[in-house]
């Protein structure tokens, strides 16, 4: 459902279609294993090149931030 409708939001917000489509399969890169939960999530900013792997969950409001990449490990919990 998160995939879809993030997929949604950007073919709707860009005009081109190859740029569209372009942005979408850089998006899904960075969740190999699928999107982090983010049913208690109440705000997420990501800046940089972060990858997440299986089974991430997001609660509170949090920023990941890098200069270069990060991987937030499976099952990883992060709470801001």
């Amino acid at each position: 459902m998160q995939k879809k409708l993030i997929t949604a939001l950007i073919k709707s917000n860009i005009q081109d279609k190859k740029t569209a489509d372009k942005l979408i399969d850089e998006f899904k890169r960075h969740f190999p294993r699928g999107a982090p939960s983010l049913v208690e999530c109440e705000k997420l900013l990501v800046e940089g090149d972060v990858y997440f792997g299986d089974n991430v969950k997001i609660v509170g409001s949090k920023t990941i931030a890098t200069d270069g990449t990060k991987t937030i490990p499976d099952g990883s919990v992060l709470k801001g």
